[in-house]
């Protein structure tokens, strides 16, 4: 701009002046653009790298290796843990875990967790916890809701220390699985606590197949009567045998349980009262987890059930 005030005609110093002017600011837009580029590409680096290191630790931990980490010195693993999954349902093609992150920390801090470790795994999954000096035995999320409907989280029971950060972790793995084919009663969060029996009997598919249509027999039927006998008899069986209460359960008459329950009696035989416990057992696995089980990869001696 000097020279131009000393070596330009006053008559061709204007245009002269706005050329330098854009040249400069064009300088500064490319300089600008690549700095941001360069920090966009280092901050990812960064970013991959530590969330990388961070996901190494906590699988070692998981895995049994007892020494702290160093990449995640900020989270206390001698206190109360609760541990969470979080996913989307039904699967996003443009997920982003930053959400899935979001939606993880409001749920720790409804349960006044004072320290949080969250751990991406991959684009569309998430695992976290949360910690305090201490946690209830049973933690519920009440009417707390996700921002976004899509979004299921399955979580674990609170257990102390090292051993109890892992036990909540597998925990919530196992309501993860009976989640995705549960019930809508179970809404967007599952807790490991509402499944623990379908959890340990379905750890081996095949093995709690078998379990159900032995016990089930002829209920195990894939027809509408035989769904409307077990419907019946788990509501009789979990109002300590109630015609009365079951009925009022069911929203139906007292005669229709009374007369469900005499046919469940014909087809399982006079003394099924006396198994009623693995009944009972069977019929809680199938409300949690889904009539689909009773024919997963059946035995080939194992005759299929007749209504």
């Amino acid at each position: 701009m000097a020279a131009c005030q000393q070596l330009v005609p006053d008559d061709e110093r204007v245009e002269v002046m706005q050329q330098v002017s854009e040249r400069l600011f064009d300088y500064i837009d490319e300089f600008a653009g690549s700095m941001a580029a360069e920090f966009v590409i280092e901050r990812d680096r960064w970013v991959t790298s530590a969330a990388a290191a961070r996901e190494e630790a906590v699988r070692a931990l998981i895995e049994g290796h007892d020494h702290v980490p160093s990449a995640i010195p900020d989270y206390d693993l001698t206190r109360a843990h609760v541990g969470l999954l979080l996913w989307f349902d039904p699967v996003r093609s443009d997920a982003d875990t930053a959400e899935l992150q979001r939606a993880a920390l409001e749920v720790l801090r409804y349960w006044d967790c004072t320290h949080t470790l969250v751990v991406p795994i991959g684009r569309a999954r998430l695992w976290a916890w949360g910690s305090r000096r201490s946690l209830p035995d049973r933690l519920r999320v009440g009417a707390h809701k996700p921002d976004r409907p899509d979004v299921a989280m399955a979580y674990g029971s609170p257990g102390a220390g090292l051993a109890g950060f892992r036990r909540t972790h597998q925990e919530a793995l196992a309501a993860e699985r009976i989640h995705k084919p549960a019930q809508p009663e179970y809404r967007w969060a599952t807790s490991y606590a509402q499944v623990e029996i379908a959890a340990l009997l379905t750890d081996d598919l095949p093995a709690a197949a078998a379990f159900l249509r032995r016990h089930l027999g002829p209920l195990a039927a894939d027809t509408a009567p035989a769904r409307d006998l077990r419907r019946t008899l788990l509501a009789y069986l979990e109002h300590g045998n109630s015609p009365h209460l079951a009925a009022q359960r069911l929203h139906v008459s007292r005669n229709t349980v009374n007369y469900r329950i005499k046919r469940v009696e014909e087809l399982l035989g006079p003394y099924w009262r006396e198994r009623s416990h693995p009944l009972h057992t069977a019929l809680v696995v199938l409300r949690d987890i889904g009539d689909h089980i009773l024919w997963h990869e059946p035995d080939s001696d194992q005759p299929a059930p007749q209504p």
